[in-house]
């Protein structure tokens, strides 16, 4: 009998550690941490996982104590510290056991780490979305897709619908007094549904107070949590669309405008011409009889009529002069810019050449900047540097000294070209009169000229996209300069 009971005891014991080694095997393939820590806190087993988790090195974790609370039947979260001074998000869940035949405590661990980054990282997501959605220069509406209830909004569309955010929320399109047309928002969400996403370029909107707005409209589906939503971004268009009318109706206006100043232009082209032949076919037939008169009569004439007759001649010459001179003018705005580079160096020693040909006694100064280069038509440039050095080579005709420079400084950071004399200069006083055609300012009588130079040169220098501008002191001379775009 007893013989019998020793050897169901020994085969249950042999049972018992089978058992027991099976489990060891389960919790050492367990892809989670395992430990067993009996009453005084002793850790008896870990498996890989567990060791893992804290990093435990070669000498393992068994012997060592459990230094972190426990509470049977409780799943927390904490933070563990490895061996290498890491932290790692640990899920931890224990039950009271019985390990080799005495009380002890299973404790599960799972390392959550990944997943507790990726809970941080979608929280600062949603932080940053919902600022975002909360400074947003556009209205947003989230609608539920099933249901077309509106779940959130933002300040900015409530401030531009009037109304406040409890009067729309849960509320759906077709029932706020913005969407007028029910039956086309119900189309309209029913599209978006089919669709997941709908645009409307242009949509009219009715805010609280009556007043109507334009807006962009676009919505798009999305699923969050495994329920679909939709995102409706509504931006107010009305100024654009004013502006763009305004735009319209400035480009209609222009356009009349350049057709009536194109045809203003052409008949002042033709009135020009037939005014110069209608002008210049009587003064040839004075002049003519004044040559007549001279060769014919000049013996039965006195020294004062000769003298008459001379001064009416070269009226004619003058005015014949003059003539010519109004038609180049008008010419400057109806000839085509050929720009190319030119070397306004050279261009100004050649001018100031001819000029020193003309008037072979006079001794001037002429002090040119060397490599001043630019982009523009060469023969209008050249009709700018001749009145500029011939305005400056007439107004130093009574200095023995006379200076004239040609160069180049800084205005507004852009390169600034400059002709310079020591003449009898000017009053600023009269600035303004200096390049409106046919203005001769106070005490210039005495030079010759027509009064039309400096208006050719703001004329040339305009259609070059630039400016021109003077300086001056009456009796120091005069600085005139010019800029090209």
């Amino acid at each position: 009998m007893f013989e019998k009971a020793n050897e169901i005891k020994a085969l249950l014991e042999q049972k018992e550690k089978a058992l027991q080694g099976c489990i060891r095997t389960i919790l050492t393939r367990y892809v989670h941490g395992v430990l067993i820590v009996d009453e005084s806190r002793t850790i008896l087993f870990a498996n890989p996982a567990a060791e893992g988790i804290f990093d435990s090195g070669e000498k393992g974790l068994q012997g060592r104590p459990f230094e972190y609370p426990i509470a049977s039947g409780v799943t927390k979260e904490l933070n563990v510290r490895s061996r290498e001074g890491k932290t790692v998000a640990v899920e931890m869940w224990m039950v009271e056991i019985e390990w080799d035949g005495k009380p002890a405590f299973f404790i599960s661990l799972h390392d959550i780490t990944e997943r507790k980054l990726a809970e941080e990282a979608l929280a600062i997501s949603e932080i940053r979305y919902r600022r975002l959605f909360e400074t947003a220069k556009d209205g947003i509406l989230i609608l539920d897709a099933d249901t077309g209830q509106i779940t959130d909004i933002n300040p900015f569309l409530v401030e531009m619908l009037g109304y406040t955010t409890e009067e729309l929320l849960e509320k759906r399109l077709w029932e706020i007094g913005s969407f007028k047309d029910i039956a086309a928002s119900r189309a309209a969400f029913s599209e978006l549904q089919q669709k997941e996403y709908l645009r409307y370029e242009d949509l009219p909107l009715e805010t609280r107070d009556g007043q109507r707005i334009d807006v962009e409209f676009v919505s798009n589906v999305y699923t969050v949590d495994r329920k679909k939503m939709i995102q409706c971004n509504i931006r107010d268009i009305t100024a654009r669309k004013r502006a763009e009318k305004e735009i319209e109706i400035l480009n209609a206006t222009l356009a009349l405008r350049a057709y009536e100043l194109e045809t203003v232009n052409q008949e002042l082209e033709a009135f020009s011409y037939t005014v110069s032949h209608d002008l210049r076919t009587p003064l040839t037939n004075i002049n003519g009889y004044c040559q007549l008169a001279q060769e014919l009569c000049s013996a039965n004439l006195d020294e004062r009529c000769r003298g008459y007759l001379r001064e009416i001649y070269d009226g004619t010459l003058r005015m014949n002069k003059l003539i010519d001179t109004l038609l180049n003018f008008a010419l400057l705005t109806r000839s085509d810019l050929h720009r190319e580079t030119i070397d306004l160096s050279e261009m100004a020693r050649a001018v100031a050449a001819e000029l020193k040909m003309r008037e072979t006694e006079r001794s001037v100064t002429f002090t040119i900047a060397e490599g001043l280069t630019v982009n523009g038509d060469p023969k209008l440039l050249r009709v700018v540097l001749e009145n500029l050095l011939g305005n400056a080579w007439k107004y130093t005709g009574k200095r023995e000294d006379a200076v004239i420079e040609f160069g180049v400084t800084e205005v507004d950071a852009k390169p600034a070209y400059f002709v310079r004399d020591n003449g009898s200069g000017f009053d600023m006083v009269y600035s303004d009169r200096l390049f409106t055609p046919f203005q001769r300012l106070p005490g210039t009588s005495e030079y010759s000229g027509h009064g039309i130079g400096l208006a050719t040169v703001q004329r040339i220098v305009q259609r070059h996209g630039g400016r021109v501008w003077a300086e001056g002191e009456e009796g120091k001379g005069a600085t005139f300069y010019f800029s090209l775009a």
